[in-house]
């Protein structure tokens, strides 16, 4: 078998065996190659990658032009019994599994397996340099050097990525062999990987650095100070500036012959003595750093700045602070000519609150004189013997676990103040509220999207299987456990203590069982190795930790905190939990409550489920900061009612979008414990928000619970009121969900209710007019046209009379849409025009295009073509700009309708794919089958009469199909029997009864393979 070879860094190679390929049929031909090459871990949609390669022809035209491309692939690489790229109706994928060899692939498995070595530093470990140096030969030049691929931006732009990507990767890894080799004093290598930085960067000054050093520590002080002199001029030439002071005084100390050999890097802090060897007490970490390359960066930036004497790493317990900074710590070990001295405060002044400020300042003192190597003398006050000692050193001091010495920050200022060349690295769950700290808030790692095609990259990902294979060798991430670590992640919310106790249950338990259990059981995240400190041994430890440093105050404050889902504001907080802006900025500052933007707050999973118990265990906390909740919410709905029915309404639902997991924590709440005034405050805001953002089965649901519960209520007419309320919200939503006659049920039982309310208010006015313009909908769905009209227009004049005129609009296009099954077309303008004036002058922008999009269809039916689009056109624009895609299938399904009627099927479909594809949110099965209709009445007009016949059975055969689009349905079907033989129509059509409306979506994607893809406008 040949083994096939693919070369991109550099000039591009293909090779079979010892065979160079070379016949590519064009440029883009190559770059495909390339991208399903690199990419092998993707199934790729033909659509999309015709799309990205050929992005200005038509899809029809890019398809084709993508299987010839693929054609002329298979055949350039055919080897009998061997296929590269796998290929079927509608998907690519190179085969990664073949006989195949890819350097950049090559490459970044050997970067990953540095990765995944144990080892304290990268940069000090031999075996990870054997396999750097192996890496960086395989870095033959740029990614794809020599392709361009002008006509795509999408090509060009994923080349362009990728390389940036790999050379940067390479430089890192060049950085580390140059630095291995001069610890080494192999002073000649160390040249050779410092050189072929500057060769790929001339702008690198720390690759200079490294180049000086190791011609001066091998004895070429000339050529050092040469080296220096080019540095200059290149840095001069291309951007202007003066090399950094490190560089200044690395040549000046080898200019005045102080640079002794001594195993140092190419940085310097300062005027440091190089012949002095490192010191340091740092401990030694058994397992790489997973992630956090940016904040690592960040980190040894600072601690090398002169101006950055306070560098405080702040996050929750368990977020990963020491192991940072222990990383951190390590890179800058050689530029602290004094050391770097990690300083563990663990059980230092562990009754840290009862200890007077003064004992505490000096027990940190004493302290922090152990770990540098400082003995105290006489009865002089610790504090003043260790400011003197520092006062004229170069010194990094690490304070592990800082937060229970907060009394003590004092002694910090002091040595920030008196000690001019020590910088202090502190890390701590709470921040030391000095002006001067340089703050880096650590919060979890990256977690995937549950559906992300790249969840293996992630590093939350990447350190639960790191973690994973050192309890059990054995383990792999494959794809049947894939989704389930992904979930495990999502769960912790990416923090490293919870998904390395996670990952130490593999050996006995599945990572499909361990998140289930996590999902219901925080203690399933708990350890016994001995070398994991006690209070991290579990996640329920980590919290208790913290608990316990918090004032009373503050604990009351955190635990109704709990109360809350997801994110919420300041003012929301405020008004549970009655605390006061200062004591929740306290646990903002103690790591325990997270900001998400400015004014808006959370609370990690773990910290909520935690705080939630300790607030359990005081019952009638519980109940009054869950009352406030509710109440906070349900004032909220009500508040915005007015503007869900007006000129503020997009406003409104994006505000309503943000608190929509605390609404329905409320709204449950108020069904459990019967607050019948926050209920009937909230219901009707609350149907408004869930029609309007089309989640219609859902607010039947969280609707339906509470009338479930409705035999228990008083028989008094308030509730009575409340009920009837609800049942007119209900029938609202089964009409939207095309249940027409549960709908006419519920609407006819709330009206028989509201007429029953004895002194009826303004409110239960608005109840029946609301109940009667949904019941005339329901009867025009059904085809009653003139009950329907009788219903929209007692409706209209209720509406009237409460001077209600955002029911006005409603009504007047529901009468409208009577007249229009009815062919009073001219009626229907009539009413349509008046509806639209008065939503525009409300402000009501929905109803602006719910009623442009009729007076579509109203023209369209008057076969006035032109003027029909114009309106659709004009609707789609409304329902873009306040952001309800949902309803832009309306007059997307319209466009279509025109498009179908004058003959262009492609656009038909094109605009019918677009707005099946925006239903698919919502799942709105009566507008899904009129979509499935029209695709099938193309079908038919394509001469596919048989796919039609079987689309066309689940929309005749189901009840909540609209009635007018039935009676089309029906002649279809007639003209279909007609065309088609006995035999095949029969077999078509037990296809087609025998399909799920899952199945027939499916069915229509097969069909149309740009429906996966389709923009939607």
């Amino acid at each position: 078998m040949k083994r096939l070879s693919i070369s991109l860094l550099g000039s591009m190679q293909v090779r079979l065996d010892d065979q160079e390929v070379t016949a590519f049929r064009s440029v883009k031909n190559r770059a495909l190659l390339a991208y399903l090459s690199v990419e092998a871990h993707h199934t790729h949609d033909r659509s999309v990658l015709a799309g990205m390669f050929w992005p200005d022809h038509p899809e029809t035209a890019a398809r084709l032009n993508l299987r010839q491309a693929l054609f002329a692939l298979r055949k350039l690489l055919n080897v009998e019994g061997t296929e590269y790229i796998q290929v079927d109706s509608g998907t690519v994928r190179f085969n990664a599994r073949a006989d195949v060899w890819i350097d950049v692939v090559a490459l970044t498995d050997l970067l990953a397996v540095c990765e995944r070595h144990p080892h304290a530093d990268r940069a000090d470990c031999p075996i990870c340099a054997m396999h750097l140096a192996e890496a960086v030969a395989l870095y033959r030049g740029d990614f794809l050097g020599e392709v361009f691929v002008g006509d795509s931006f999408a090509v060009e732009e994923w080349i362009l990525l990728k390389r940036e990507w790999l050379r940067h990767q390479v430089l890192d890894a060049l950085d580390d062999l140059t630095t291995f080799y001069l610890r080494q004093a192999a002073y000649d290598q160390a040249y050779r990987y410092a050189w072929r930085q500057i060769e790929l960067d001339p702008l690198n000054e720390n690759a200079h650095r490294q180049v000086m050093l190791a011609q001066a520590l091998a004895g070429h002080r000339s050529a050092a100070l040469s080296q220096y002199e080019h540095c200059r001029q290149v840095l001069a030439q291309d951007l202007g500036v003066e090399p950094a002071i490190e560089t200044v005084l690395l040549a000046e100390s080898i200019r005045t012959g102080d640079l002794k050999p001594s195993g140092m890097t190419g940085e310097t802090r300062g005027s440091t003595d190089f012949s002095s060897p490192i010191r340091h007490n740092l401990p030694v970490v058994q397992t790489p750093l997973i992630g956090r390359q940016l904040e690592l960066d960040h980190l040894r930036q600072w601690l090398l700045a002169p101006d950055e004497r306070l560098i405080v790493l702040v996050g929750e317990g368990g977020v990963g602070k020491s192991r940072l900074a222990h990383a951190a710590a390590r890179k800058v070990v050689q530029h602290f000519r004094d050391g770097v001295w990690f300083v563990p405060l663990v059980g230092v002044g562990t009754d840290a609150r009862v200890v007077e400020t003064d004992t505490l300042r000096e027990l940190l003192a004493t302290t922090i004189a152990g770990s540098i190597g400082l003995t105290l003398h006489g009865k002089t006050d610790p504090c003043t013997q260790l400011l003197n000692y520092l006062s004229g050193r170069e010194i990094l001091i690490w304070l592990d676990n800082f937060e229970h010495l907060l009394p003590a920050t004092e002694l910090l200022w002091a040595i920030v103040q008196s000690a001019p060349r020590v910088t202090i690295l502190v890390t701590s769950r709470e921040r030391l509220h000095f002006q001067s700290e340089r703050i880096l808030q650590l919060t979890g790692l990256p977690v995937p999207a549950a559906d992300a095609l790249d969840s293996d990259t992630f590093d939350s990902v990447k350190l639960f299987v790191a973690r994973a294979c050192r309890v059990w060798p054995a383990f792999t991430l494959n794809e049947a456990n894939l989704a389930a670590i992904v979930q495990i992640c999502r769960l912790l919310e990416g923090l490293p203590l919870g998904i390395e106790l996670a990952a130490s249950w593999v050996e006995q338990f599945t990572p499909m069982e361990i998140a289930a259990a996590i999902a219901t059981n925080v203690d399933m995240l708990a350890t016994t190795f001995q070398d994991f400190p006690e209070r991290h041994r579990s996640v329920r430890a980590t919290f208790i930790y913290s608990w316990r440093l918090l004032s009373p105050g503050e604990q009351t404050t955190l635990a109704q905190l709990a109360v809350f889902q997801g994110t919420w504001s300041r003012e929301a907080a405020l008004r549970v939990t009655q605390a006061s802006l200062a004591d929740l900025i306290a646990l903002v500052h103690k790591s325990l409550v997270q900001v998400v933007a400015p004014g808006r707050y959370t609370l990690h999973t773990l910290v909520r489920h935690l705080a939630a118990e300790q607030v359990a265990a005081i019952p009638a906390i519980e109940r009054v900061a869950r009352d406030r909740h509710c109440s906070y919410y349900s004032e909220l709905l009500a508040a915005h009612e007015t503007h869900l029915r007006g000129d503020h309404q997009s406003t409104a639902l994006t505000t309503l979008d943000a608190e929509r997991p605390n609404i329905q924590v409320a709204w449950e709440w108020a069904i459990q414990t019967a607050r019948r005034d926050d209920l009937a405050q909230a219901a009707r805001s609350l149907h408004l928000f869930y029609k309007y953002r089309n989640h219609f089965q859902e607010g039947k649901e969280l609707f339906a619970r509470v009338l479930d519960s409705s035999h228990l209520w008083p028989d008094t007419s308030a509730w009575q009121n409340l009920r009837g309320r609800l049942l007119v919200c209900l029938g609202d939503f089964a009409l939207h969900l095309g249940q027409y006659a549960e709908a006419a049920c519920l609407l006819e039982q709330s009206l028989r209710l509201l007429h029953d309310v004895p002194d009826g208010t303004r409110e239960t006015a608005l109840d029946i007019a609301h109940a009667m313009a949904y019941l005339g909908l329901v009867k025009e769905r059904q085809g009653d046209y003139t009950a329907a009209k009788t219903m929209c227009q007692a409706s209209l004049d209720r509406y009237r009379l409460l001077n209600d005129r955002s029911g006005m609009t409603t009504a007047l296009r529901s009468i409208a849409s009577v007249a229009e099954g009815l062919a009073q077309y001219a009626e229907a303008e009539g009413l349509l025009h008046e509806s639209l004036a008065l939503s525009q002058e409300i402000g009501n922008r929905r109803e602006s295009a719910l009623t442009l999009n009729l007076l579509g269809i109203v023209t369209e039916m008057q076969q006035r073509y032109t003027e029909a689009c114009h309106y659709y056109r004009q609707s789609l624009q409304l329902f873009s700009e306040i952001g309800e895609r949902w309803g832009m299938h309306l007059p997307l399904g319209n466009l279509g309708d025109v498009a179908f009627t004058l003959g262009n099927y492609q656009d038909a479909k094109s605009y019918y794919c677009a707005a099946l594809k925006l239903l698919l949110t919502s799942w709105a099965v009566p507008y899904m089958l009129i979509q499935i209709y029209r695709v099938a009445a193309v079908l038919a007009a394509e001469d596919r009469a048989e796919q039609a016949v079987e689309l066309l059975q689940l929309p005749l055969h189901h009840p909540a199909l609209d009635q007018a689009f039935r009676e089309r349905a029906e002649a279809l079907n007639a003209s279909l029997t007609a065309m088609l033989p006995p035999d095949r129509l029969a077999a078509a059509k037990v296809r087609g009864r025998g399909r799920t409306l899952v199945q027939v979506v499916n069915a229509i994607a097969d069909l149309m393979p740009s429906f996966a893809h389709q923009e939607t406008y």
